[in-house]
């Protein structure tokens, strides 16, 4: 029996249309990253779509919660108190957020990463992205790499 994702004769293995990956050089540590959303296991996919939703729609800064407020006051001097209310709850999660250290920009990019020094990261638990994220902060890791890092692979899943 063949492995999955095989054919025989003269078509195509389709592990070999994989995406390239993208390297990126901290102080002691090389992380490779999938530069393709779609090539990534459906599981991850998924838990990035997830953290990528909740960085839109709660955030985990100042800047989140004040942006809330704002959005709070106008819904309701337009009567949406139902919509208002649902903000409300997103601010409470802003901060639950910020007091928990958890940073749902980081988690997106970390599931992106796909090695660390040539080792495969297999563990996608947020527990697991919280700590690797934090190690590889250690390490030089920044958030304007982070940012940098997803702004071109946003380019790059609007391109194809």
């Amino acid at each position: 029996m063949e492995a999955f994702g095989t054919r025989t004769g003269n078509q195509r293995d389709i592990r070999k249309n994989r995406s390239t990956m993208h390297e990126l050089k901290l102080t002691s540590k090389t992380i490779t990253l999938a530069d393709d959303i779609d090539e990534l296991p459906i599981k991850l996919f998924n838990l990035v779509n997830e953290f990528a939703m909740q960085d839109f729609e709660v955030g985990n800064s100042m800047g989140d919660v004040d942006r809330h407020e704002h959005r709070i006051e106008v819904l309701l001097a337009n009567g949406k108190t139902t919509e208002a209310i649902q903000v409300q709850k997103n601010k409470r999660q802003t901060f639950y957020a910020m007091l928990n250290r958890i940073n749902f920009k980081s988690l997106t990019f970390a599931c992106h990463v796909t090695k660390i020094d040539g080792l495969m990261v297999t563990d996608h638990t947020p527990q697991n992205l919280i700590k690797m994220m934090d190690e590889l902060s250690d390490d030089g890791l920044t958030m304007a790499m982070v940012k940098q890092t997803l702004d071109v692979l946003k380019k790059k899943l609007k391109s194809s």
